[in-house]
């Protein structure tokens, strides 16, 4: 056998392919040819280079006609050239053992590695039922359904595997992670632990005890556990700069700044650990070396600071697991680290204090374009009372257009301040002694909270732009109303919240949008549900409620309209996700960006019933859906940003048949109204009738109720101020001290 073999890989070498695989089948002639065989072709990989391993794996494999040599080469494939090269060993594995139990489970763990867990599931799912009892075809269907998020699903699997093999490294980390993932952290830790003594090596299961135990605040206990890692790899640098993390959270500066250091040894172009190292430093005192810390992070960082830390608040909001307290306590963290601190007698306010004279009121914003900010600012520019108010526009828009032109040939005073620094645009608004400054865009990207952060303003309001507090002490008042934000919802704003008796804001339909149709089931095309939201406001909980529609509604379609539909991964991780819950992903429809708001409206077309999103309800969408004629079905919420629908649907009054108690109501009229098609369609342009005459279309009544609003901020301010800006933040005055040294 072993001269068969030697001779196979010579001949293979010299370029002999037929006198290889004859070779090779006199050796094979010997059962435990096997194994050695591939051995050499690894050797021939190893010596010869990708091109002469993949002859060689390539001709054991046909000539020994075995699934376990294909394994063994796509194994191969995976360490020496990467997922995409084994993915394609096992593609053409498969074709030709297409029911190989390994075969499949090894796909399975590949696209495990990917992430892709909806595919790995469905391709565990094709095995037969002796196989999908193996424990490790276990273990991988738990992580699929981990990825998934659906832990307690993840969880039946792994104890499953345990049953069958109880000390089981891969069954007990999984069961760990997804006690972790429920947040049962006392259960994660003692698996992780029991996992760890299964197998002491895995630097995976060290990170996530750590994070679970500094999610406990037990951060000596946390640093341990990374110690362990550094023990084996003193360069590993997710464990070296988690340790300086955990130091600086205990204010041990002088060790943050060491560990740093030695994780900024390992990867130089890292910006957290320039911040990290720039932080710790001014700590304790030693400013002058943590001013290059601070100039580098910004050179790595985009965005900086603030803007980075309003990322991570906004961002919050789109996923359904945050609590209420989570995304306050990080809005708050912000107004603490940037908001001023202290008055600044350099900028007292030369303001009158008239109570009753005409008013300036300032609108900043980085949106004045063809975003559904402005077309909400629109009716306000338009309709304010310039006998009583000047309007002022302060705009950061990056991609101006029409609408942008609009509104600069409409105000009083416009101002463009992209790319001015915060402090030039303070002068700019000081300059035009703006009285009520107004933002419109909170922590969304390119917002210039730093400039209200220092108050430019005598009064400053947030308002329409964001659907939370911004956590800024200096902006007073956030204009909401009495539906988004009902008597107790104050314990989640800084601001003090003016509640219009009204909906907080107005929409204007498109003069040129298509007509109203009667939808495309009541032509005798399949029933549609549609949602125009973004992507980002799609989640688990969102696709469970779906997935549980269109099941029980079995021939409809769902359409679904982002931008984020561009990208093909945007549209694979929705079908992917349809999939996973037993919905053919053929029924869902995905449209990304339209050339024109006409044909983006025209879309409406197609959509029988739109469905809202939780708990993240769409504003602009809706609204638009009303125009077209589409009625909205939306779930109650506790918040403002899951509250939006509840206020456009009673605006128009049709919050009782709409509007559903919970997610288990939502679905019942969802699978209900498929069945009234008929009604649906004859209600369609009552929908759009309904809209133009309500108080969502009322410009000028919304623009008195908030100019009167206005006026009592305002009446408020003169009867006691504060009469003068604000001093430094936090942040700033550590950026100072690194600058004068």
């Amino acid at each position: 056998m072993r001269k068969h073999l030697i001779l196979a890989f010579g001949y293979l070498e010299a370029g002999l392919d037929a006198a290889a695989a004859d070779a090779l089948a006199a050796a094979f002639a010997d059962p435990d040819a096997l194994g050695p065989a591939l051995e050499l072709a690894a050797a021939a990989w190893r010596d010869g280079g990708p091109d002469a391993g993949r002859a060689a794996f390539r001709t054991v494999a046909a000539v020994a006609a075995l699934p376990a040599a294909w394994a063994a080469w796509a194994r191969h494939a995976r360490v020496a050239a990467g997922p995409a090269e084994a993915e394609t060993v096992l593609s053409e594995a498969r074709e030709r053992f297409p029911d190989d139990a390994d075969l499949i489970n090894q796909h399975a763990a590949l696209l495990l590695s990917q992430r892709r867990c909806a595919a790995a599931l469905d391709l565990l799912d094709r095995l037969d039922a002796a196989a999908a009892r193996h424990p490790y075809v276990l273990c991988n269907r738990g992580h699929a359904l981990l990825g998934l998020a659906r832990p307690a699903e993840a969880e039946v699997c792994f104890d499953a595997a345990l049953a069958v093999a109880p000390e089981m490294f891969e069954a007990v980390y999984g069961r760990a992670v997804a006690a972790q993932a429920r947040r049962d952290d006392a259960a994660a830790e003692a698996g992780l632990r029991a996992a760890l003594a299964l197998r002491p090596d895995s630097n995976e299961a060290r990170f996530r005890l750590a994070e679970v135990l500094a999610r406990r605040l037990r951060f000596d206990d946390a640093r341990a556990v990374l110690a362990e890692v550094l023990a084996a790899d003193p360069e590993n640098f997710t464990a070296l700069y988690q340790t300086g993390v955990l130091h600086f959270l205990c204010d041990r500066y002088v060790e943050a700044i060491d560990w740093g250091r030695r994780a900024l040894a390992v990867d130089p172009q890292r910006h957290e650990v320039y911040d990290l190292l720039g932080l710790a430093l001014v700590g304790c005192g030693r400013a002058a070396e943590a001013a290059p810390c601070f100039a580098d992070a910004a050179r790595l960082t985009v965005p900086q600071a603030p803007a980075y830390a309003s990322n991570r608040a906004f961002i919050l909001h789109y996923d359904p697991a945050r609590t209420a307290e989570e995304i306050f306590a990080a809005h708050r963290a912000w107004g603490e680290r940037f908001g001023g601190a202290g008055d600044d007698p350099a900028r007292r306010f030369a303001n009158p204090p008239d109570p009753e004279r005409r008013l300036r009121i300032g609108y900043v914003s980085p949106d004045f374009r063809a975003h559904s900010v402005a077309y909400f600012t629109i009716p306000l520019i338009s309709a304010h009372d310039r006998e009583r108010f000047e309007v002022f526009a302060y705009s950061a828009t990056d991609k101006p257009d029409r609408v942008t032109e609009w509104i600069a040939e409409r105000v009083d005073g416009w101002r463009d301040v992209l790319g001015q620094s915060d402090a030039a645009v303070r002068d700019a608004i000081a300059a035009d002694r703006i009285d009520i400054l107004v933002d419109l865009a909170g922590h969304t990207a390119s917002n210039l909270l730093p400039v209200f952060a220092r108050r430019a303003a005598p009064v400053q309001v947030t308002y329409i732009g964001y659907p939370d507090t911004t956590g800024v002490p200096a902006i007073d008042y956030r204009i909401v109303d009495a539906v988004t934000d009902p008597p107790g919802a104050e314990v989640w704003a800084t601001e003090r919240l003016v509640r219009l008796d009204r909906p907080f804001l107005a929409y204007r339909p498109v003069p040129d949008r298509p007509p109203v149709s009667a939808g495309p089931s009541a032509s005798g095309a399949p029933f549609t549900f549609g949602s125009f939201n973004t992507a980002l406001k799609l989640n688990d909980r969102v696709f469970d409620a779906w997935a549980e529609i269109l099941r029980g509604v079995p021939e409809a379609r769902l359409l679904l309209k982002a931008k984020q539909f561009a990208e093909r991964a945007a549209c694979d991780w929705v079908r992917e996700a349809f999939a996973a819950r037993g919905v053919d992903p053929q029924r869902v429809d995905t449209f990304a960006f339209m050339p024109t708001l006409g044909s983006h409206l025209e879309i409406y077309d197609r959509v029988d019933l739109a469905l809202d999103t939780f708990p993240y309800n769409g504003t602009t969408t809706t609204c638009e859906a009303f125009s077209m004629g589409v009625p909205v079905l939306a779930v109650k919420g506790e918040r403002h940003l899951s509250r939006v629908a509840e206020s456009l649907l009673g605006a128009i009054g049709v919050d009782p048949v709409f509007l559903a108690d919970d997610v288990a109501d939502y679905v019942r009229r969802a699978i209900g109204w498929a069945g009234r098609r008929g009604e649906l369609a004859a209600m369609r342009p009552e929908i759009h009738r309904r809209l133009v005459s309500s108080m969502l279309c009322d410009e000028r009544g919304l623009t008195r109720d908030v100019e009167a609003a206005y006026r009592r901020m305002w009446r408020e301010w003169c009867a006691s101020g504060p009469r003068c800006g604000l001093g430094p933040s936090r942040f700033e005055r550590e950026m100072a001290a690194c600058a004068r040294t």
